[in-house]
């Protein structure tokens, strides 16, 4: 028996995926990079992460065992994230292995990417309350909101010269 993306239903609802933990990880492996997959991914990672340790680990086997063949596979490194514990089904194969290894890399330049970040929003904010520009909630939350480092140094440069929050956002970064 063969079974597609279109014999598995998406599961977007907690309800739905607690009742059957096992369907809305498949769902979230056909599912996952379609319409509503980041609905159906929330989901199946948040029923995987209600489980037992146990379970959890049995239960991410269905994502990570069957198919390492995707380095930029997303909802794998979700799960990881969810559950490091999830990186030993990884080292079971070689595929697994060596996504672990990509994985492990990926989360390093994540994480130094959101440390600098952070220092640049900093600066960014010294910068404006140096130089008198007040912004708005609103606007001050799109700055706080951004995960681009390019787009960080991009406001950080109009910072330097702006009078205010309107001449700051005059030019969107392209």
């Amino acid at each position: 028996m063969v079974i597609g993306p279109g014999q598995i239903p998406r599961i977007t609802e907690l309800e739905q995926a607690e009742a059957v933990p096992a369907l809305a990880l498949l769902s979230a492996r056909a599912h996952g990079l379609g319409p509503d997959g980041g609905a159906v991914r929330r989901v199946a990672l948040a029923v995987l992460n209600s489980l037992k340790v146990d379970d959890r680990r049995v239960y991410s086997e269905l994502v990570v065992g069957p198919t390492l063949d995707d380095p930029t596979d997303h909802f794998k490194e979700e799960l990881v994230l969810v559950d490091t514990s999830n990186l030993a089904n990884l080292y079971r194969t070689p595929e697994g292995t060596e996504f672990a290894r990509f994985l492990l890399e990926r989360l390093q330049e994540r994480s130094e990417a959101i440390a600098e970040q952070k220092v640049l929003l900093k600066a960014l904010l010294r910068v404006l309350a140096r130089r008198g520009v007040v912004l708005s909630p609103e606007q001050e939350a799109e700055l706080r909101g951004g995960t681009d480092t390019q787009e960080f140094y991009y406001w950080l440069e109009r910072a330097a010269t702006a009078n205010s929050a309107e001449e700051l956002f005059a030019e969107p970064m392209d």
